[in-house]
């Protein structure tokens, strides 16, 4: 949610979790950023704003609770992967602009089931898969583009992302006791593997 200070013109109306503690943790961040040094002077204005007046919702309907409040145009996901579709689907055909994280959807029918629905609705559904932007991957662009490789003839990249033990099966453990998150955070090293680039000097 900090990335969101960067750009301009938003406004985080409101937070929903199954967590009451996942939910106090995200709104003193929205509280913190109107003290940190980073902070433009735009976005200070509308981060302060933003944590006088955000509406919070908790517990299992809370999502459902926030797609059908007048408070928001975009919803953005950030749930269990089995939850993303049908939440994506009921906040499009409530009116809101999706942002869904990754993977938007676990099949080739959920697939269709978005796209269905985008259309019919005229509702935006895209996906934050942005690891082309972190510095890693624009690093090693400039990089190819400088000629530090020198003649590329071969790339191979691998990932492992391994989520299972955050996001557990639905069926056999709630997504509150498989999933933390607010407060933990995974190096990325910690799931990126297997990257390969041989070159020609």
């Amino acid at each position: 949610m900090r990335r969101y200070q960067y750009i301009g013109g938003v406004q985080v109306t409101a937070l929903a979790d199954l967590s009451e503690t996942c939910v106090a943790s995200a709104k003193s961040v929205l509280q913190g950023w109107h003290k940190s040094e980073e902070v433009g002077e735009h976005s200070e204005s509308w981060a302060r704003c933003s944590a006088e007046k955000l509406q919070c919702y908790v517990g299992k309907d809370a999502a459902s609770r926030l797609i059908h409040s007048g408070e928001v145009d975009v919803v953005y996901l950030c749930t269990d992967w089995a939850s993303h579709t049908p939440l994506a689907v009921e906040a499009m055909r409530a009116g809101k602009h999706v942002a869904v994280e990754v993977p938007a959807a676990t099949s080739v029918e959920e697939c269709w089931m978005l796209v269905r629905t985008a259309e019919e609705t005229q509702r935006h559904c895209f996906m934050t898969e942005n690891c082309c932007y972190d510095w890693f991957s624009l690093a090693t662009r400039s990089l190819y583009n400088s000629g530090f490789f020198g003649t590329l003839t071969h790339a191979e990249g691998g990932y492992l992302h391994d989520w299972r033990k955050f996001f557990a099966d639905a069926q056999t453990q709630s997504y509150e006791q498989g999933a933390f998150q607010g407060g933990q955070s995974l190096s990325h090293a910690w799931y990126c593997s297997n990257r390969a680039i041989i070159a020609r000097q």
